[in-house]
């Protein structure tokens, strides 16, 4: 896991097979037209949690993880309190890859395609403190938004990979929903 810059997140996005850009919002979108998505609540109890984190990170196979990106947005958003310890645990896993720059710094985590459980901790931190983050996979056929509201909404430009990504995450009660970036107004 290497942490990267805002800038750097931005580059990796626009630079995959299927390009997704920052909108004039500042969220993630496709640069071609077109959305689809369905939304998961995030469970309760922390074991489930982690299965939700396997189940999106091993789409359609664990052995198809060809590595991927974990950019945080915003993660100041609760009791202060609780905040501190979500900070602290993310800066010590950080550390733990020889990574010291600060969360305001260097909001992205790329993961290459060997790091599959360590992605999947560090997406599960994310779920557990309820920040806003992306999910990018390298592959670039999907990618997930993780809300502060307890939701995460998976992401696909063509209907058939979301159905696919929904029939795997049918376990988790998927519901046709579009992330509030998405929705026309």
């Amino acid at each position: 896991m290497k942490t990267v810059t805002e800038v750097e997140c931005k580059n990796w996005c626009k630079a995959l097979h299927n390009p997704i850009i920052v909108s004039n919002s500042g969220q993630l979108v496709y640069e071609t037209a077109g959305a689809h998505a369905f939304a998961v609540a995030v469970p309760g109890p922390f074991l489930q949690r982690v299965g939700l984190c396997y189940s999106l990170l091993s789409f359609p196979s664990e052995d198809y993880f060809q590595g991927g990106m974990l950019w945080l947005r915003e993660w100041n958003i609760g009791a202060g309190g609780i905040e501190r310890v979500g900070w602290k645990v993310m800066e010590q896993m950080r550390r733990g890859y020889g990574q010291s720059a600060s969360l305001e710094n260097e909001p992205g985590h790329a993961f290459r395609s060997d790091e599959f459980v360590d992605a999947q901790a560090f997406v599960l931190q994310a779920m557990a403190f309820e920040w806003d983050a992306f999910l990018i996979p390298s592959i670039s056929d999907y990618y997930i938004f993780i809300s502060h509201s307890g939701t995460v909404h998976c992401i696909a430009n063509e209907a058939s990979k979301l159905e696919e990504l929904c029939s795997r995450l049918n376990r988790w009660g998927p519901r046709n929903e579009l992330p509030f970036f998405l929705q026309r107004k």
